[in-house]
């Protein structure tokens, strides 16, 4: 007969269990909760050029550019990093971007055009064995173009290719010419401009917390701390709450997730309808239109 905690695991996964971790639930929007987190797998690596987080809402790489819209709509893809849309050529051959200004790495470099094309040339590179390589193929050429811009070069037109700018940037001093990515730094210690840094990651957990530096200010979401299923049962102990909870299960901090077109679709009928929303963490703003 299995556990509690185990029937628990077994209906959940791989949805985020609970929000705000072991900490007293209040209505105040001034609380900056802890989002607690399950998942089949952790990922081997946290670079973003190798892969992690490259879907254009990364929360420690931001990219060129970024989805925005509701979760039962097709999301645009937005400037994120880049001032703009892409100025394109009539032939459709040349894309060029520029950056906005003001942004820094946490480790407090500031973000210039180099930096993005190290990313990209790193990705294009066969010597660095990135698995993102087939996703540029069409990519000719990566280049600055005056002071703050970034000018990409394609073999043929490609009107699809604003896909390809949701690549995480990273600094280009942490990327070394030819060195495989798994043999980069950036593998087990990300730098990147979004709004969280690492605090933690091993093969069962991997901690998140807000950038304090943060260009628009730390989030709402003060801390996630995600956990693989193949952590132990005494450590599931640890960070489960009451399963009742489960409907606040959305990384908060983030735009709606563009494949789900019903959030609650994804949990178990007893854990949806009004008993979930009388809790008053659904009252954070941020919180509130996934509950």
């Amino acid at each position: 007969m299995r556990k509690p905690v185990s029937r628990a695991v077994a209906i959940l996964l791989p949805i985020v269990i609970a929000c705000t971790g072991c900490q007293a639930i209040t209505s105040d929007a001034s609380v900056k909760p802890t989002v607690n987190l399950l998942t089949p797998a952790l990922p081997d690596s946290l670079n973003p050029l190798a892969g992690f987080d490259n879907n254009g809402v990364g929360k420690i790489n931001e990219s060129l550019f970024t989805l925005e819209g509701e979760s039962d709509t097709l999301p645009q893809i937005v400037p994120l990093l880049a001032q703009k849309d892409p100025k394109i050529s009539a032939d459709g051959l040349t894309w060029d971007i520029t950056l906005r200004n003001g942004i820094n790495f946490s480790d407090g470099t500031t973000l210039d055009p180099a930096d993005v094309v190290a990313s990209y040339q790193a990705i294009k590179d066969p010597r660095t064995a990135s698995p993102l390589a087939s996703t540029l193929e069409n990519l000719a050429s990566v280049k600055t173009h005056g002071k703050d811009g970034v000018r990409f070069t394609l073999h043929e037109p490609q009107v699809s290719f604003k896909t390809s700018l949701l690549v995480g940037i990273a600094p280009s001093e942490l990327i070394h010419e030819g060195t495989p990515i798994s043999e980069s730094s950036l593998n087990r210690s990300p730098v990147g401009t979004g709004p969280y840094v690492l605090d933690h990651f091993d093969s069962s957990s991997l901690t998140l917390s807000a950038n304090k530096n943060y260009r628009d200010g730390p989030p709402d979401v003060q801390k996630f701390l995600t956990l693989s299923r193949k952590t132990t049962t005494l450590e599931l102990k640890r960070w489960l709450v009451p399963i009742s909870l489960a409907p606040f299960y959305l990384l908060a901090s983030q735009p709606a997730l563009p494949n789900v077109k019903d959030t609650k679709s994804l949990l178990p009928p007893a854990l949806t309808g009004a008993a979930s929303r009388s809790r008053p963490i659904t009252r954070l703003p941020r919180i509130r239109r996934f509950a």
